[in-house]
């Protein structure tokens, strides 16, 4: 994992104010992670009060950091599509009265996730253009930008059930004689109906649904600094929206509702309402935990 650090931003800057001006050269910052398309950056600014609010932008891409004990942290994702080279990340925190922004640079590697044609019925099809899948689908979404803040980490996230691998996250996915394939934003994990699903990590309950024409059972999780997770093909939900979730507590139970070929657990995960390679977050760096 990669490590970025940067302690002295003096020529990092572009300050400005409302009620005052804030030097950005107090403000030292982290970026952890592996840069390559499809992953998470793991940010974090110090130098902010407990109160300050901070958000990040990287290509018109906006992510809210957290306020965790006077730590500022987010994750920001890397598009599966991004363009490979030299990215800025702007950061600004607004921090009593006074609004500071600094600039990191990034370097994107390129990543190669592979492709998947898949053969389905004509009425599973017809399923991807029901209206209602989209209704469904950006529900999912706005449920996603309600990510919650203080929510402590004690340790990285786990698997949320064993199991094949049947998909893997970022394959470009082709369905019968469609020339234009779709990332697949998750990853597939194989079982029979009925096996146990548990919440990866601590978290807070967005959307409980038992029947989405998609996706069947669908739990929405948020675990704050931005990061959600979602879970889909659930023969049946165990948990209900609002409702505060521990690792390892069970939130449903493996299916194949909504367009499905077998049984599995459609597993992806999100940071700032854009999707990641979920397996990143078994590997926290450590000043993300015990806050």
């Amino acid at each position: 994992m990669n490590i970025i650090k940067s302690f002295s931003l003096f020529l990092l800057f572009s300050v400005f104010a409302c009620c005052g001006i804030s030097s950005a050269s107090q403000l030292s910052s982290e970026l952890r992670g592996d840069f390559f398309q499809g992953s998470v950056i793991f940010a974090s600014v110090k130098g902010a009060s407990a109160s300050a609010e901070a958000f990040a932008e990287l290509d018109g891409r906006i992510f809210s950091l957290s306020n965790i004990n006077g730590v500022l942290m987010g994750g920001i994702s890397l598009p599966l599509d991004a363009a490979e080279g030299s990215h800025r990340i702007v950061f600004t925190v607004s921090d009593g009265g006074t609004k500071s922004s600094f600039e990191r640079s990034v370097n994107i590697k390129p990543k190669a996730y592979g492709t998947q044609h898949l053969r389905i019925t004509e009425s599973q099809l017809a399923s991807y253009d029901d209206p209602q899948s989209d209704i469904d689908n950006d529900a999912i979404l706005d449920a996603l930008k309600k990510c919650s803040d203080n929510i402590r980490w004690e340790k990285s996230f786990i698997r949320p059930v064993d199991g094949r691998v049947s998909t893997l996250f970022g394959l470009k996915r082709f369905y019968n004689d469609d020339p234009e394939p779709e990332f697949h934003k998750g990853v597939d994990i194989a079982g029979y109906t009925g096996k146990k699903i548990v919440a990866p990590q601590n978290g807070i309950v967005l959307m409980a649904k038992n029947d989405l024409l998609l996706h069947g059972g669908t739990v929405v999780i948020s675990h704050g600094r931005g990061i959600g997770t979602i879970y889909l093909h659930l023969d049946s939900v165990a948990v209900s929206e609002g409702q505060h979730v521990r690792q390892g507590e069970v939130i449903g139970f493996m299916g194949e509702k909504g367009v499905s070929t077998a049984p599995h657990l459609h597993w992806a995960a999100y940071a700032g309402g854009y999707p990641i390679n979920p397996w990143l977050l078994m590997n926290l760096p450590a000043s993300w935990l015990g806050k």
